[in-house]
């Protein structure tokens, strides 16, 4: 046996980790906690640690793995709108915890005839009626 009933110093505190977390950095949720010394017997229970939680989408690593938003797809490209009206944008986090695509869509206007565009924006080329 080695290093048996060593004990720790009296009021000593420690770091300690109660849960499983790949990263404690700063854009992580996860954080480690203190234990104190009792008596130069023993460590007490881990307090004031934080677990990690299942991702959501609000710019912080929730399940402590070390990549922010995963599963979100924040940052990819994403587009709204038919015709003249799509726009291309990247998704996001919005304020209820959503990835939402942050382009904003075009206005639709009048169909034009023979022009082979999707003036109205309604997923139809050049259909009747339309302005000549």
């Amino acid at each position: 046996e080695t290093d048996e009933n060593c004990g720790c110093n009296s009021s000593a505190t420690q770091e300690c980790y109660s849960g499983y977390a790949q990263s404690f950095d700063a854009n992580s949720k996860c954080k480690k906690g203190t234990q104190t010394c009792i008596g130069g017997e023993y460590w007490t229970e881990c307090k004031d640690d934080i677990l990690p939680t299942p991702e959501v989408c609000n710019n912080v690593d929730d399940d402590c793995n070390g990549t922010i938003d995963d599963g979100f797809g924040v940052g990819q490209t994403c587009n709204v709108g038919l015709g003249i009206c799509r726009r291309n944008g990247t998704f996001q986090c919005d304020e209820t915890g959503n990835a939402v695509c942050n382009a904003t869509m075009g206005e639709p206007v009048l169909e034009i005839c023979g022009n082979n565009l999707d003036d109205d924006c309604d997923g139809s080329t050049d259909e009747r009626p339309c302005v000549e």
